[in-house]
């Protein structure tokens, strides 16, 4: 079956440009390229390397051991190179996660607690 054609359609619909479908040349690649960082580059080494291995292997999880890392870069310009060092680091990290932790709780315990006093007293 012939469909009909379309000889008078709408145009305000249509696109004022069509986009460019030409990938950038190589020039405008190089021109606009910035190498990794040094902490980049160096966290995705300690990354890949035997101390993080080693801790993953005990059960800690990859995105805390780059959260970890990535801090330990930052303080001390290096990555922690041996597993004592990243194991109380990662501790530390979950013992300061989990205040955090506490301490929201403790709040929402206790504004909870002080409306249900304010509540006690309205209906006095």
């Amino acid at each position: 079956m012939r469909r009909p054609t379309i000889t008078n359609g709408r145009t305000e619909y249509l696109p004022r440009e069509f986009p460019s479908t030409n990938p950038p040349s190589a020039g405008d690649v190089l021109a606009n390229f910035q190498p990794p960082s040094a902490a980049e580059s160096s966290i995705e080494t300690a990354m890949s390397g035997e101390v993080v291995s080693a801790a993953t292997t005990m059960g800690f999880e990859a995105d805390v051991i780059r959260i970890v890392q990535l801090k330990y870069i930052s303080e001390h310009g290096e990555p922690i190179s041996s597993v004592a060092t990243l194991i109380n680091e990662l501790l530390e990290h979950d013992r300061a996660s989990l205040k955090r932790t506490s301490d929201s709780t403790e709040l929402q315990s206790s504004k909870q607690q002080k409306l249900g006093e304010s509540d006690d007293q309205h209906d006095i």
